[in-house]
């Protein structure tokens, strides 16, 4: 039979078939949950999936039952065992192919896998949160991550603005002042450097930040994923957004004391001889 294998595609779409899906098994799990089996649209091997009602998923579900009418689309992926030819070593099944389908009341109850069923029409927007919720749980939206990382060159120049200014107002730059100005110069170029520290590590974790969404969070029926894809996305963007702001006021706040700090050296009450 594996003579007779596709070969592998890692991580292709394809679109099932309503004909294709009739064959699978959808039994429910309770609590909002369904093992489905049956063959990959793609290769026609045999293959089978759980679908959670939690994101991500758990060992353990606290979803509410699901009222009947209710479908839950999802992505699935091909978990044949057949061995495909051109398979990487790091992958141990499947054609590589995925596809949406959504899980929907079907039957009278009776026979086995009857009362749910496989469909194939998906909504192409529950689509997305469906193929998103497959996806990691740290989101990276290329978008706004682009924009935060220009600042990084930027923010990383501080401590070389740092480094220029301790030489400036180093020991031998202060020792003509008093007591209170060389304290004030310490303290002043002390907060600066904390800022600049502080606007680095901003200005990376809005470039590169990981961020989990939803972890737990109930998504068992189209109305719930929906809700969560929203929330994902509208918290990624806002976050990197704050902390591209965070880094912006902190670097800018580092320089103020850098420039009260070498106005203090330069300005400053001299010592008593």
């Amino acid at each position: 039979m594996s003579s007779q294998a596709i070969a592998y595609q890692g991580d292709t779409p394809v679109a099932a078939r309503q004909d294709q899906l009739d064959a699978w098994i959808v039994q429910s799990t309770g609590q909002g949950g369904y093992a489905t089996e049956g063959p990959c649209p793609a290769c026609g091997h045999h293959t089978a999936q759980t679908v959670s009602p939690q994101a991500p998923i758990e060992a353990e579900s606290t979803a509410e039952a699901l009222p009947p009418e209710r479908r839950t689309t999802r992505q699935f992926r091909c978990a044949c065992p057949v061995e495909h030819p051109a398979r990487p070593s790091a992958a141990t099944t499947g054609c590589g192919r995925w596809w949406l389908a959504a899980v929907e009341p079907w039957g009278d109850g009776a026979g086995p896998g009857a009362g749910w069923r496989l469909s194939a029409q998906v909504d192409p927007l529950v689509g997305r949160a469906a193929a998103e919720l497959s996806a990691a749980a740290a989101v990276e939206l290329s978008s706004a991550r682009a924009v935060a990382e220009k600042w990084l060159p930027g923010l990383a120049a501080l401590y070389g603005l740092f480094a220029i200014a301790g030489t400036v107002a180093g020991k031998d730059a202060v020792a003509h002042l008093s007591t209170g100005a060389r304290v004030a110069v310490f303290l002043v170029f002390a907060a600066g450097t904390l800022l600049a520290a502080l606007s680095i590590a901003a200005g990376y974790r809005a470039a590169f930040g990981w961020l989990r969404v939803g972890k737990g969070d109930d998504v068992g029926t189209d109305e719930k994923l929906l809700a969560w894809y929203q929330a994902k996305r509208n918290q990624a963007v806002g976050s990197i957004g704050a902390r591209l702001r965070t880094a912006l006021l902190t670097a800018l706040g580092s320089l103020v004391c850098l420039i009260v700090a070498l106005g203090i050296v330069w300005l400053g009450p001299a010592g008593t001889p």
